[in-house]
């Protein structure tokens, strides 16, 4: 059988140009094939029914509830799903539900609506009294401002902290400052309800821990020029209008201070803090976190000041060698300090 031949793309379009359009159909010939149909044509066909499996219409009955009665209305499940709707928040959760727990209704599910009414009204309640608390403390917020007692406290609390001699890191102290305010309770009484006012507080602990910072690194900075500055009188000045006492292991962690900031020049700009830091995790590594070993090292930190750095008739320096003899704000600082102390360090 010879095979047929193929048609060329171009006599295909010739032969399609040559054709012509197809007239479109008149939408009246539809109707007029449609009416020409028999009435039981156009019916939709369906398959008979089963004799075996389908039931008869004269014996049916139609579908009941098998409990004999609606189930009853809970109002603890309708307290759950309008807080849910709504998207109260928790404690707003908890009080309408609380609310619809007191509830002894046995009531059908379909004769419920004023229970239900009394739950919604409940919920729209709360709701008002919360509105009104937040707007109250928006309101006193905006006339919240800082009073100078609260500085002060900020101001002492955080040079305490940062001064106290076992401090394991200069930076990111925050945390232990607001810690030892709020076991002091030097705060404001409703702190707790004003989110914003402790972020206010914060911000400000965080501000003079910078500041403190600085002024520790610029008077040791300035002891370091022409005319040398010995440690005590240092140390003194470093606690200068404070309610702080120079103790034996703070004077070695100033000389300690001195050391690095004399030796690492390129150090002391912005990251200096940092550095002494690192420093502080490098000088226990080394002493392998032995308080032996480190209260040697801090003794030949401060020799080596005293050498260079204090005459004769510099050496009739006054220390406190017993806590009694120190403020209590010191004394809690440092045990704040040191709760917060990974090893136990004497003189670091």
């Amino acid at each position: 059988m010879s095979a047929l031949p193929v048609e060329s793309p171009r006599s295909r379009i010739a032969r399609r140009l040559a054709r012509g359009p197809t007239p479109p159909s008149s939408p009246l010939a539809g109707l007029r094939r449609r009416a020409s149909q028999s009435p039981d044509s156009l019916r939709m066909s369906s398959p008979p029914p089963d004799p075996d499996t389908s039931a008869d219409p004269a014996t049916a009955t139609p579908a009941t509830n098998t409990r004999g009665r609606p189930l009853a209305f809970n109002p603890v499940a309708f307290a759950k799903t309008v807080a849910i709707n709504k998207k109260r928040k928790e404690e707003h959760k908890n009080e309408v539900v609380s609310y619809a727990q007191a509830s002894t209704s046995s009531l059908p599910s379909t004769q419920a609506r004023a229970e239900e009414r009394e739950i919604l009204m409940f919920d729209a309640l709360v709701d008002i009294r919360y509105m009104l608390q937040k707007e109250s403390v928006d309101q006193q917020q905006q006339k919240w401002s800082m009073d100078a007692e609260l500085a002060d406290a900020i101001s002492e609390y955080t040079c305490a902290v940062l001064c106290a001699p076992i401090i394991p890191a200069y930076m990111l102290n925050v945390n232990v400052i607001m810690q030892l305010m709020v076991k002091n309770n030097v705060y404001p009484e409703t702190w707790s309800l004003f989110p914003s006012r402790l972020k206010d507080i914060r911000a400000a602990v965080s501000r003079e821990a910078t500041q403190r910072r600085y002024t520790i690194k610029t008077k040791i900075g300035e002891s370091m020029q022409d005319k040398k500055e010995c440690l005590d009188a240092l140390c003194k000045r470093i606690l200068n209008a404070t309610k702080l006492r120079v103790t034996a292991p703070f004077r070695a962690r100033i000389a300690w201070l001195r050391y690095v900031y004399e030796y690492n020049e390129e150090k002391r700009g912005k990251d200096f803090w940092s550095f002494v830091d690192s420093e502080l995790v490098a000088l226990r590594a080394s002493c392998n976190n032995e308080s032996n070993r480190l209260a040697y090292a801090m003794t030949v930190y401060v020799t080596e000041d005293e050498e260079r750095f204090t005459d004769d008739k510099d050496l009739s320096y006054d220390l406190v060698t017993d806590n009694s003899q120190l403020s209590s704000l010191q004394i809690a600082a440092q045990d704040a300090v040191a709760q917060n102390t990974p090893v136990a360090r004497p003189a670091l």
